[in-house]
């Protein structure tokens, strides 16, 4: 499952009439992500022309704005330099009321800006080397803590001269869980992931925000941490397996 869709590969108008469907169908449950597009190897492949980062975001901010008119106002009108829209009908109207929250993921300047005078989520994702197409490596591994706050205060200034309280702005991490019986079986298992993903370095990787390491009660600690230091109160999991989701449920979640 992707975390948010690229906004290159659809009409922000079709995006708006499908995400209104889900948002029906889960009972207003949804929650639209979004993301500016970065990996070229997905837009080769489809045909689809691959824009210049700055012209990505510009895409992605003209389509949030028709995205919200069109869930929220009888007719839409837009006329921008990506998008035009004239008299648009979006019927019937999510479950959600004014509107389903939008989260955008990423972490690169423009991003940022967009995301604190637009977003209602924020999901901080590592550099994923936006402008050359493709996942470096070295990039995001440099993405610690220590940077993860730097962005986050750089998101904060961007809602505030927006005119927004940046405590609106829920802010997310999507994690790799690496739970193991004990500490020594939890380190086996970040060297196998991280060998896994062409990592030398393991030392950083058990640093990175992206990653969650440790047996439950280090588990624990370190979402609590992360809860009261970086602000964040939204987490995405991702497990190597259904048996570590259960042993997480039950031996770090429930007893938080």
């Amino acid at each position: 499952a992707q975390l948010v869709a690229c906004n290159s590969f659809r009409h922000p108008a079709l995006t708006a009439k499908a995400a209104t469907t889900l948002d029906h169908v889960s009972g207003g449950r949804l929650e639209l992500g979004l993301g500016a597009g970065w990996f070229r190897e997905e837009y080769d492949a489809l045909g689809i022309e691959y824009p210049a980062p700055r012209v990505r975001i510009a895409q992605l901010r003209e389509a949030i704005r028709i995205i919200k008119q069109l869930w929220t106002e009888r007719t839409t009108e837009f006329e921008g330099e990506h998008y035009r829209i004239r008299g648009a009908y979006a019927e019937p109207k999510p479950l959600q009321k004014p509107r389903p929250p939008i989260m955008l993921g990423g972490s690169g300047p423009a991003l940022l800006k967009l995301a604190g005078e637009e977003a209602d989520i924020l999901n901080m994702i590592p550099p994923t080397g936006g402008r050359l197409g493709k996942l470096v490596l070295e990039d995001a591994m440099q993405f610690d803590v220590a940077e993860y706050r730097h962005r986050s205060e750089l998101l904060r200034g961007h809602a505030r001269a927006a005119g927004r309280d940046p405590d609106e702005i829920v802010l997310s991490q999507f994690v790799f869980v690496t739970l193991g019986a004990d500490r020594a079986s939890a380190e086996a298992m970040l060297r196998g992931m991280a060998q896994m993903m062409g990592l030398d370095d393991v030392a950083r990787a058990r640093q990175s925000p992206s990653v969650l390491v440790g047996d439950a009660a280090a588990c624990r600690d370190e979402l609590r941490r992360r809860i009261e230091d970086l602000g964040v109160s939204y987490f995405f999991c991702r497990f190597t397996d259904a048996t570590i989701m259960e042993r997480f449920a039950a031996d770090v979640i429930a007893k938080l």
